[in-house]
């Protein structure tokens, strides 16, 4: 399993590179011939050709690949036109693939000349194998399961050989108003096979936030709390997740924190390098992953001071005086 790791800028990447990120993506906009839209501002991404070629340098000469996110929602006749030209503009400068949620856009690819890689955005996730079978008319090289997904719901997909599959690292998932295990996927004990006990924390428990600076009315303690809607989670539920789509085959796992500030995408990185590592034992029993990843995800917040996703969120908006 690889892992598919977002970035800001090119100050990151080494760092990335060496932390053990496999494949990156990124966006550009604001560029005099390149301003493909997504769905983050202009600063947690590229701002000029001469950014992207110093980013496909790096990368390449370190044996890694690069994607650009195309993940506006809408697109009119003329914006898919502009935005065709404007992918092929990006292969011409060695970008490897793009990713995208739109079948308009999807369509104008597969009736052009662009060859390269198209991955399925996770603004429009596959739920099933009826959805999967749907989006592989369109030459897709990779899709993305939503967050709300376990393995054994897509045993199918995984296992076609046709497409390559990629899933989110939870503990690194950037949006605050998004719950990986809520109640439309999470049962109280889906993937525990561990009794419960104080090393971990409960997931009906209400997140500590603490007071955000620079925010008017508490508008940042806000959208930590309700964008939770009130709910931590077991780390235990994301590792074993984790571990199911590892041994079901799952090919990327997508570092979903791309605005985040350089340590913090490096201290999950570190995470998620160890647990795969530590997968890579196909001896390795869920029980026994469960109680030794649990330890590790654990100790590794400690150090930081952190003790749940809300906190990092917390922690994030601070960095940002949001």
């Amino acid at each position: 399993m690889k892992i598919f790791q977002g970035f800001r800028d090119n100050e990151e990447l080494d760092a990335l590179l060496e932390a053990g990120a496999d494949e990156f993506y990124t966006s550009i906009t604001e560029t005099p011939d390149i301003d493909l839209r997504n769905h983050y501002p202009s600063e947690y991404g590229l701002t000029s050709t001469k950014e992207l070629r110093e980013a496909l340098d790096i990368l390449h000469s370190n044996g890694s690949a690069l994607f650009i996110a195309v993940n506006d929602t809408f697109y009119t006749d003329v914006d898919v036109l502009q935005a065709h030209e404007q992918i092929l503009r990006l292969r011409e400068y060695g970008v490897d693939g793009i990713i995208t949620p739109s079948l308009a856009l999807l369509l104008e690819l597969q009736e052009g000349a662009y060859d390269g890689e198209v991955c399925l955005s996770t603004m429009q996730p596959v739920f099933n194998v009826e959805t999967y079978r749907f989006f592989k008319q369109f030459g897709l090289s990779r899709v993305v399961f939503p967050e709300q997904v376990g393995a054994h719901e897509v045993q199918e997909i995984l296992e076609d050989d046709a497409m390559q599959t990629e899933a989110f690292f939870l503990l690194s998932h950037d949006c605050v108003n998004i719950e990986p295990y809520c109640l439309f996927h999470h049962q109280e004990h889906k993937y525990l096979t561990v009794p419960p006990n104080d090393d971990y924390e409960h997931c009906r428990t209400m997140p500590e936030v603490d007071t955000i600076l620079d925010t008017p009315d508490g508008l940042g303690k806000r959208m930590v709390e309700e964008g939770y809607v009130s709910f931590d989670r077991y780390h235990i539920n994301d590792n074993a997740n984790l571990y199911d789509f590892h041994r079901a085959g799952l090919d990327y796992l997508k570092m979903g924190n791309r605005p985040f500030m350089l340590d913090h995408k490096l201290l999950v990185l570190d995470i998620a390098r160890s647990l795969l590592d530590m997968l890579d034992d196909p001896a390795l029993t869920r029980t026994d992953f469960l109680e030794r990843s649990s330890v590790l995800v654990r100790d590794a917040l400690a150090r930081r001071n952190i003790h749940s996703i809300p906190r990092m969120c917390t922690w994030y908006l601070k960095q940002r005086n949001v």
